[in-house]
C-alpha cells in the first residue's frame, strides 16, 4: 500500500517538513512493508518555498535584500532547473523579521521584494513565481517598485520612499529608472485572499492591525491606498484597485498586476503545478493531510482541503490529521475527508498544545490508531 503524507504546518508548533518526519516514522515503525511518499505543502504564504523545493530541482540562490524596517539581510530564493525564480515575499517581507517594537506599516516597505526580483533578473530569469502572505507591510507595493526602479514624487517634484505614510503624497509616477524590460517577464502570483486594495474589506482595515496599525493608522493607510490607486490608474490607463486579491500583503498584489502585468493564482494551485501533485496522488491508496486547526475555512482554497477534494475525485481515502478541529463544522468537512483525527484533547490548554514535544507525543498516538483502523 502506497501512502502520500502532505502536512500542512501547525503554525507555531511544528513545519510542514517537522510532522511528514514524524509521521512517516511511526508509520514505518508500525509497518515497514507500506511505501510513503512525503511532500510538505502550504498555502502561498510562509513554508511554500520549502515545499517547492521539496520536489522541484533547482538551486537555492542567496542574496542580499533589505528588511522591511532597512536593515540589511540575506534572503533566498528558489531558482528551478527550467528557470524559474520561486519567491516568496515573507523571506524578504515577513512580520517576524520586524521587531516588535517596530512595527509600523506606515513606515515598513516592500523594498527588499524588488531587490530579490531584480537580482533573478540579472541572473538571466524572465519567469517569476511570487508567493504572497505573512508579510508586515502596507506600501500598495511602492517600496519593490522603487527597488525596480519606478519613481515616486510629490505635488513639489520631491522623489518620495516606497512605504504607507508616502502614499496620500504621490502625485506622479515616472519609469525612466526602470531596471528591468516588463514586456520580457512573465509573473505568476500565489494569493491566497480575494480582498480588494482599500475600502472596508481592504488591506488596510483587515490586515493592517496584526501588522502594528493602530485604529488611525488604518485610516490613514486606507485613504493611502485609495489615493494611490487613483495616481496609478492614471499612470497605466486602467484600475486594478478592486480586483480580487489586490489588498494582497498590503497591496503587493495590486502592484504585481498594475506594474508587471501579473497572473493572479491560487497559492495551493500554483504549488500543485509545481510539485506535479496530479503524478503523486495517481501512485497514492491513501492520502494523509492536515493542518493544526481544521473548520470550514480549510475547504476554502487551504492546501489539505484541495488534497482532499483531489482525493475525493480520484475515490482515494484522505484522513485529515490536526492539532484542534471545530465540531460543529466536522460533517463539512467529512463530506469532503474520509475521517478528521484531532491529536489533542479539547481540554489540553493551547499553550500546552503548542509545544513541539506535545504535539509529536500526540501525532505518533494518533498515527498508530488510524493505521489500526484502516
Amino acid at each position: 500500500m502506497n501512502v502520500l503524507l502532505a502536512m500542512n504546518s501547525y503554525k507555531g508548533s511544528m513545519t510542514s517538513k517537522q510532522l511528514n518526519e514524524i509521521l512517516q516514522e511511526e508509520i514505518l515503525r508500525n509497518n515497514p512493508n507500506l511505501s510513503v511518499t512525503s511532500i510538505p505543502v502550504a498555502d502561498g504564504g510562509e513554508g511554500t518555498l520549502e515545499a517547492i523545493m521539496s520536489t522541484q530541482k533547482g538551486t537555492l540562490i542567496s542574496t542580499d535584500s533589505t528588511s522591511p524596517v532597512g536593515a540589511k539581510i540575506t534572503t533566498q530564493y528558489w531558482l528551478s532547473d527550467n528557470h524559474v525564480a520561486f519567491i516568496e515575499m515573507a523571506k524578504s517581507c515577513g512580520l517576524p523579521l520586524v521587531p516588535m517594537n517596530m512595527r509600523d506599516p506606515m513606515e515598513t516597505s516592500t523594498f527588499g521584494l524588488g531587490e530579490v526580483i531584480l537580482d533573478a533578473y540579472r541572473n538571466g530569469i524572465r519567469n517569476f513565481v511570487v508567493t504572497l502572505g505573512g508579510s508586515a507591510t502596507n506600501d500598495g507595493g511602492s517600496g519593490f517598485l522603487e527597488a525596480l526602479g519606478y519613481r515616486f514624487f510629490d505635488q513639489k517634484n520631491q522623489l518620495l520612499k516606497g512605504k504607507g505614510s508616502s502614499l496620500s503624497q504621490i502625485a506622479r509616477i515616472d519609469n525612466f529608472s526602470l531596471k528591468i524590460n516588463v514586456t520580457e517577464c512573465h509573473f505568476e502570483v500565489a494569493c491566497d485572499v480575494d480582498n480588494p486594495l482599500y475600502g472596508p474589506s481592504g488591506a488596510a482595515f483587515i490586515y493592517g492591525p496584526q501588522k502594528g496599525a493602530t485604529p488611525e493608522m488604518v485610516l490613514d493607510l486606507d485613504r493611502g491606498l485609495r489615493d494611490f490607486a487613483q495616481v496609478v490608474s492614471a499612470f497605466i490607463g486602467r484600475d486594478d484597485s478592486m480586483i480580487s486579491g489586490s489588498g494582497a500583503a498590503g497591496g503587493v498584489g495590486f502592484a504585481l498586476r498594475a506594474f508587471l502585468n501579473a497572473t493572479m493564482k491560487r497559492g495551493v494551485d500554483i504549488l500543485f503545478d509545481a510539485i506535479h501533485f496530479a503524478n503523486l496522488l495517481a501512485e497514492a491508496d491513501i492520502v494523509i493531510t492536515g493542518e493544526g486547526r481544521m473548520d470550514e475555512q480549510t475547504l476554502f482554497g487551504k492546501a489539505p482541503g484541495e488534497i482532499a477534494r483531489k482525493a475525493k475525485e480520484q475515490n482515494i481515502p484522505c484522513y485529515g490529521i490536526c492539532g484542534s478541529v471545530v465540531e460543529k463544522d466536522l460533517p463539512i468537512l467529512e463530506k469532503v475527508f474520509t475521517k478528521i483525527i484531532s491529536i489533542h484533547d479539547k481540554s489540553l490548554p493551547i499553550e500546552e498544545a503548542m509545544k513541539s514535544s506535545v504535539t509529536a507525543k500526540h501525532l505518533k498516538y494518533s498515527i498508530s490508531s488510524l493505521l489500526e483502523s484502516i
